[in-house]
Formats: structure tokens, C-alpha cells, sequence
């Protein structure tokens, strides 16, 4: 895998299921994240862009609103470079000249990549919800409690529960809430601290755990398409 990245490169919806259903088959751990805007720009603190311009130039950079972080934040970033080498699928934008930027400037290679945005388009995808209603996942992050009501009106579907997040201090308590709680896989949308979660309960847990960023909000849209009532 070079950067930048190419075409065939890019991971497929079928392929992400395949392996996210091969793994919760086969009890194996397997962990996929994403590397947005907000991620790229923690990824870059001293290393493109100094904290001055972040301060001046990045207006979400002194709430955790967006992204579930204040900048600046390098131990976040570092335990984020960490995941990245880590992480068995990174979600990256196609022909961005930022994430090309900061994969440059820290020379490391994903595993595996798909597009940043699959997490999306992956409830419209009968097969992964096929695989939310065979093994119903953990929930994690502030759309969580909304997300489950939301599968159970739905599909039916009883989630084995849901932990909130509202920012970087709370990601220890986090996993270690997610690792009490019996359960095959996880949908993390917790900002840019889902890198680490994901990659956290894949290693340490052996868990399947995929960074499902806004995924659940654009599902319970009344604009979003409802396959949700639609799966064989």
C-alpha cells in the first residue's frame, strides 16, 4: 500500500461485512476506523500545524462538541497514531490532499483502508443489517440510548447496552465500561476518541469494534432511506 492511496485500494461495503461477519463468526477481533476532518486535524497538532494557527484557524478547537476533544491534545494524537498502525481497516478520504499531508508526515501505513464516509453508507446495506439483527451490538457514544430505542422499534432488536462519552477525560471509563458488559461487537460514535476505543477493544478484548461516527443520527433521519424495515 502506498500513499497516495489507489482506486483498488479501497476496501468495498460487501468486503467490510464480509470481515466484520467473519470475524463475530469466528470470535475473532477486528477493529475499523475512520479519519474525518476532526481526526486529521488532531493527527496534525506540531506536526503541519502549530497551535497557534490550530487556535486561530480551527473553531471547534476549544469545545469537545464536534469531535469529543479540545486541542490542544498530543496525547491524543499519539495514542491516534498508535491506532492507525494498529487498526485492521482506516477510513481515509479519496484524493485529499490533507490526509495525504498527514500520513506523509508520519510515515506509517494503514493495514487496510475504505472510504472515511462507509460508515454511512453501511446501514443501507442489507447484509450489515442483517449482521446488527444476528448479533445485536453495544452501542457506545452520545447517540446511543436514541440509537437502541431506535433498533428496537425498528427491527426489533434488544442491544446488550449502551455506554455514553462525552469526551477524551471520559475514554478510560469508557472501555473499561465496554469491557464489562458481555457483548460480540460494538458501534462507537465518540469523535476522534473512537480511534482509540475501537482499537482498544480489538486488542485488549478481542473484539469486533467499528467507528460508526454519524452513522446512527443520519440512520433515525425521517430523510434517510429506510431499509431498516426492508431486511429478508
Amino acid at each position: 500500500m502506498s500513499v497516495p492511496f489507489s482506486p483498488e485500494e479501497y476496501a468495498s461495503a460487501e468486503e467490510i461485512v464480509d470481515r466484520i461477519g467473519y470475524s463475530l463468526s469466528w470470535g475473532r477481533p477486528f477493529s475499523l476506523i475512520r479519519l474525518g476532518d476532526g481526526e486529521l486535524m488532531v493527527l496534525a497538532q506540531e506536526l503541519i500545524y502549530s497551535f497557534d494557527w490550530i487556535e486561530k484557524n480551527v473553531p471547534w478547537g476549544n469545545s469537545n462538541t464536534y469531535c469529543g476533544v479540545r486541542l490542544p491534545n498530543l496525547e491524543l494524537r499519539d495514542r491516534m497514531v498508535d491506532s492507525i498502525t494498529k487498526a485492521d481497516m482506516v477510513g481515509v478520504f479519496a484524493d485529499d490532499d490533507f490526509t495525504l499531508q498527514v500520513f506523509n508526515a508520519l510515515n506509517i501505513q494503514p493495514r487496510s483502508i475504505c472510504y472515511a464516509f462507509e460508515n454511512i453508507y453501511l446501514p443501507m446495506f442489507k447484509p450489515f443489517v442483517n449482521l446488527i439483527r444476528r448479533y445485536p451490538p453495544l452501542l457506545v457514544g452520545r447517540p446511543a440510548e436514541q440509537f437502541a430505542r431506535y433498533l428496537y422499534e425498528t427491527l426489533g432488536v434488544v442491544v446488550p447496552g449502551t455506554v455514553p462519552i462525552d469526551g477524551y477525560e471520559e475514554i478510560e471509563l469508557c472501555i473499561e465500561a465496554m469491557s464489562g458488559i458481555s457483548h460480540d461487537w460494538s458501534l462507537v460514535s465518540a469523535g476522534c476518541n473512537a480511534t482509540v476505543i475501537c482499537t482498544t477493544m480489538a486488542e485488549q478484548w478481542g473484539k469486533v469494534a467499528i467507528d460508526f461516527g454519524h452513522a446512527p443520527d443520519n440512520a433515525m433521519s425521517p430523510d434517510y432511506p429506510d431499509y431498516w424495515l426492508n431486511v429478508d
